[in-house]
This record gives structure tokens, C-alpha cells and sequence, in this order.
């Protein structure tokens, strides 16, 4: 039974890295531009939680003030 424990912990942990990299917020006072390899692929205007491919596409956050 433990020995199946090992990869199973492997993967959670993995997973939970993916899915940490591809969460992204805006808060009340931002816009964020999402690029992918190099171009913009969107531009997030209204504040909230976004996702994102985590290796593919990158953010950059803009003050609004």
C-alpha cells in the first residue's frame, strides 16, 4: 500500500505547481495584458481571478491611478 503512496504524493504536488502557475488576479487598480510568445492575447480590464497556460503565456500588470 505505501509503496503506491510515493507517486500519487508525486503527482498532487506536481499538479498543484501547474495549477498555482496559472492562476493569475487584477486587482481594482490594474489592467493586466496577457502575452503568448511574445504577442498580446488579451487585455483584462475588470478585476477578478484569471487563468492562464502556465509555460506558454505571460502577464504584466498596469497601473490605472
Amino acid at each position: 500500500m505505501s509503496r503506491n503512496l510515493g507517486p500519487v504524493l508525486i503527482g498532487l504536488i506536481v499538479l498543484l505547481v501547474v495549477l498555482s502557475g496559472s492562476m493569475f488576479t487584477v486587482d481594482q487598480r490594474q489592467n493586466a495584458m496577457v502575452f503568448q510568445l511574445g504577442e498580446v492575447v488579451s487585455v483584462k480590464k475588470t478585476p477578478g481571478l484569471y487563468f492562464k497556460l502556465p509555460l506558454v503565456q505571460n502577464v504584466r500588470y498596469f497601473d490605472t491611478r
